[in-house]
């Protein structure tokens, strides 16, 4: 799978997207997706999440990619399509960032109080979807995690243990 590349420049709107919907439901599982390159650069959205059917967010949301509108890597063909040669705008605050940011985005009250076995940060411990722009408690997970160094480093492996069994619903008081 992978976006068109027959017509040597994007015009216009752009390249078409490709989106894959299982026609299945899953639950508990080990989920894996071998990515050997990310799409980077202003506009585009590499995403990969797990949602339930109807009901978001009561049936949460697991973002195990999601790195929407990034900027190119400095000195790529695609920064210096986007930027000028100089200026204000080739500076390093405007670099995409390597790494990317898995979240969990539930109803109010949903909340992660241990970090358990993960590898990553724990950057935010609500998940309430409605809160903070909808950042939901994610889990920054390193350097080269996405994007350019991704690329650089011949992709990888993104893979997400999912098991009912541990979810414990909220107290009610």
């Amino acid at each position: 799978m992978k976006v068109d590349d027959f017509t040597p420049v994007a015009s216009g709107r752009g390249r078409s997207a490709v989106r894959i919907v299982s026609k299945d439901e899953y639950a508990d599982g080990v989920y894996v997706l071998d990515v050997d390159h990310m799409p980077v650069g202003c506009g585009t959205w590499p995403a990969w999440w797990t949602t339930t059917l109807n009901g978001w967010p009561k049936g949460g949301e697991i973002d195990i990619i999601e790195g929407s509108n990034a900027w190119p890597g400095e000195n790529s063909d695609a920064w210096k399509a986007t930027f000028p040669s100089s200026g204000p705008n080739r500076t390093a605050a405007f670099l995409q960032t390597d790494q990317d940011t898995a979240s969990l985005h539930t109803i109010p009250s949903c909340n992660v109080e241990q970090e358990g076995t993960q590898t990553g940060f724990q950057a935010s411990r609500g998940c309430d979807a409605n809160l903070n722009n909808n950042q939901g408690c994610g889990v920054e997970l390193g350097n080269a995690t996405w994007g350019s160094s991704w690329n650089a480093n011949n992709g990888g492996y993104y893979v997400l243990h999912r098991d009912f069994s541990k979810c414990v619903p909220p107290s009610r008081s």
